[in-house]
């Protein structure tokens, strides 16, 4: 990809991108942890014991929140290492790439989701990006990376037309005996 190809995503993608992978990120957690009681309370009906208290409940949804920064970790990085794009950042037609002009590696991806996960509680170093040059936030410039918008695809070749039949008149083929 050459240079006026990767310009710089505008923040507002990255922010939309951003939005729809926290939304799938929590689905997904919310999910787990859905299907954790589901077999906890299987599990207890079939030993004969009585469901938990909703205090108990409450306290094991609190342990499990604390794996949500590995979540983060993982969906950012196992999706940005095959590609450089989450579904965010596919349906606002942006990716990740290394800054240097090589392939982003699997330990810059990594490093990059790591890097992006410590940043949240801090949300104001996503700002940075919009006093950068190359629209960078804190955690690309950790990872050497940055975001683009991805160029658009070339134009592909209209359809094959099927050629008009000239004989419409019936085939039949009759079995011939061995």
């Amino acid at each position: 990809m050459n240079e006026e190809m990767r310009q710089p995503a505008p923040l507002l993608r990255r922010a939309a991108a951003f939005a729809i992978d926290l939304f799938l990120i929590n689905l997904i957690g919310i999910v787990l942890v859905m299907a954790a009681f589901g077999g906890m309370a299987v599990a207890l009906r079939q030993m004969g014991q009585a469901l938990p208290s909703q205090h108990l409940i409450v306290s094991l949804a609190e342990y499990g929140a604390s794996g949500w920064p590995l979540l983060v970790i993982v969906y950012f990085g196992a999706l940005t290492n095959r590609g450089g794009q989450t579904p965010g950042k596919m349906a606002f037609r942006i990716m990740v790439v290394a800054t240097r002009h090589t392939e982003m590696g699997r330990v810059q991806a990594w490093w990059r989701a790591a890097a992006v996960c410590a940043s949240l509680p801090v949300f104001a170093v996503f700002a940075l990006a919009a006093f950068t040059p190359q629209k960078r936030a804190l955690h690309d410039y950790l990872a050497g990376t940055r975001v683009i918008a991805r160029p658009d695809p070339l134009p592909s070749p209209p359809p094959a037309q099927a050629a008009p039949v000239t004989d419409t008149q019936p085939v039949s083929v009759t079995p011939t005996a061995p």
